[in-house]
């Protein structure tokens, strides 16, 4: 394989684990404040202004490689129209990729930022804001502490750090899911081409006699 298609596939790994470690810490975060979105809702899922990096995707196209669903994901991507995120599930209102998705869809609803005075900032909807009005309120007052909070930037940093390109430019969000398909598709297909060239290879090696 290509040392860039090593590379992808690598990232793609790197960019798992980092979800995995964020997981484990907003698993602990929501359950201690009793958080989570309304059952059904997923309004956030029909906003056609998010953006995201390619690298927060590659763990998604990795995976639609392994289950062969990639033609079935282009012609989705192909066939949109509205802006929405193609993995929104209309029907059901959910994800329909859910243990896959971008670190944005990740992020939103219970993370925060910084103000220019150094105090938290929310980063959520109307619709959270009003729901979890007292928790979001007792942060704000300091009546929780900053270290057990999630901030945006710092996990983003951490993505950036694995590599500053794909992990810096954002991408209207379906845009950055085709990139992401682009480059694990580009990695693997390097990855067959170079396995049948060396067994094409190892087959014209003379035999022993």
């Amino acid at each position: 394989m290509s040392k860039e298609g090593l590379h992808s596939l690598m990232l793609a790994s790197e960019v798992e684990q980092l979800y995995k470690e964020l997981s484990s810490e907003f698993s602990s975060m929501l359950t201690q404040y009793n958080l989570s979105c309304p059952t059904g809702c997923s309004n956030c899922c029909t906003k056609t202004d998010i953006e995201a990096s390619v690298l927060e995707f590659l763990p998604f196209a990795k995976y639609v490689y392994e289950t062969h669903q990639e033609e079935y994901f282009y012609s989705l991507l192909d066939q949109n129209i509205s802006g929405e995120c193609i993995l929104h599930d209309l029907m059901n209102k959910r994800c329909s990729a859910y243990p896959y998705r971008g670190l944005i869809c990740r992020l939103f609803g219970f993370s925060f930022s910084d103000d220019k005075f150094g105090n938290p900032r929310v980063i959520s909807c109307k619709l959270l804001k009003t729901e979890k009005a007292d928790f979001f309120n007792r942060v704000l007052v300091g009546e929780i502490d900053k270290n057990e909070l999630i901030y945006i930037n710092k996990v983003y940093l951490k993505l950036m750090e694995l590599d500053p390109v794909l992990g810096t430019k954002r991408y209207p969000l379906n845009y950055a899911i085709r990139l992401a398909l682009d480059k694990i598709g580009t990695a693997l297909y390097y990855n067959s081409f170079d396995d049948n060239n060396n067994n094409n290879t190892n087959n014209n090696i003379p035999k022993a006699s």
